[in-house]
């Protein structure tokens, strides 16, 4: 059997046809921005899947169905996006009825973080796990938790956001309307806000002296690569942003007590960099008995683990 996973992202829209043994057999991109109405994103997403579907040469009878993460409040129970977070819009649409009308195939929709998290436990890092905290750094923090081998929804539909958790009394104002967000520590425009804040006093920073003038092109890749070099201010962000993570799961393990946490997204490709002072300061902040026992580990799927979750998910609840 086959399932279409759909991964909605404020820039591309990622399209993947996927085995039930979580094998990749065809796949597809294309621009979110180019249908800014959601009707016609659909038409545009379903006429991908066709187009796949046809040249693997699929049949009907092996198609179980659509799964879909999209980056907002999403009603997982009647497949209603509330809204996207960079996509203006989209608000209370019903994308279960939309594509239901038009593929009569069963379809799913969930937020992206929680797919993630599903793909990792059922294809990546945290296979053969009970327990598990994903997490995806980026823009955001997204997270989804996996609690006796089911995602965690909670009572509202929007359990699991880890990257809203505050970390001091006092801190920098967060989107979602809260102070202090772990996001507004390890999101990665507010990394490179720090290193833009400071660079002018580091004039021996290979950061100063390649990006002079031009601090606004900084990336966190640029900052890695510094880092790399034995530049010391980019170590130093690297060690303040694991830290700032590093109390916020020291906290997580403790209330939750997973097997593994495991981390992905574009500012997870630091590495070492970040992933040493992450596990360094949850083994000294967390409660004895889980000091030696909880793995802090990299995503295994990389920008695949959201659509290879979609697609868990379809073979999962089809056979419910």
């Amino acid at each position: 059997m086959f399932a279409a996973g759909i991964d909605i992202g404020g820039t591309f829209t990622k399209v993947a046809i996927i085995s039930q043994k979580g094998r990749i057999a065809a796949k597809s991109l294309f621009e979110t921005k180019d249908f800014g109405r959601f009707d016609l994103w659909v038409e545009k997403s379903l006429s991908v899947i066709k187009l796949l579907l046809d040249a693997k040469n699929i049949k009907k009878n092996e198609f179980a169905g659509i799964g879909i993460g999209a980056p907002g409040h999403i009603d997982s129970v009647n497949g209603v996006i509330h809204a996207l977070v960079n996509i203006k819009g989209w608000n209370n649409v019903n994308l279960h009825d939309e594509f239901k009308m038009r593929m009569k195939a069963p379809v799913f929709v969930d937020n992206d973080a929680n797919m993630m998290a599903l793909g990792e436990y059922a294809y990546g890092a945290a296979r053969g796990t009970k327990n598990a905290v994903c997490i995806t750094l980026g823009t955001g923090v997204g997270s989804g938790l996996i609690l006796e081998e089911k995602l965690y929804r909670g009572s509202f539909m929007a359990g699991g956001e880890l990257g809203h958790m505050p970390i001091n009394v006092n801190g920098p104002s967060c989107a979602c309307g809260g102070k202090a967000c772990v996001e507004t520590y390890v999101g990665n425009k507010y990394i490179v806000g720090r290193v833009k804040r400071v660079l002018s006093r580091h004039p021996d920073s290979v950061l100063a002296k390649k990006f002079k003038g031009r601090f606004d092109e900084i990336t966190p890749k640029d900052i890695t690569a510094a880092a790399n070099r034995k530049d010391r201010l980019a170590e130093m962000i690297w060690e303040e942003t694991g830290k700032y993570l590093g109390v916020c799961l020291a906290g997580v393990v403790n209330l939750l007590d997973p097997e593994i946490i495991v981390i992905g997204g574009g500012v997870a490709k630091a590495g070492r960099l970040i992933f040493n002072p992450v596990r360094k300061t949850v083994r000294e902040r967390v409660m004895q008995v889980y000091r030696h026992r909880v793995k802090i580990v990299p995503a295994l799927l990389g920008n695949e683990g959201g659509i290879m979750g979609c697609a868990w998910q379809v073979f999962e609840k089809g056979r419910a």
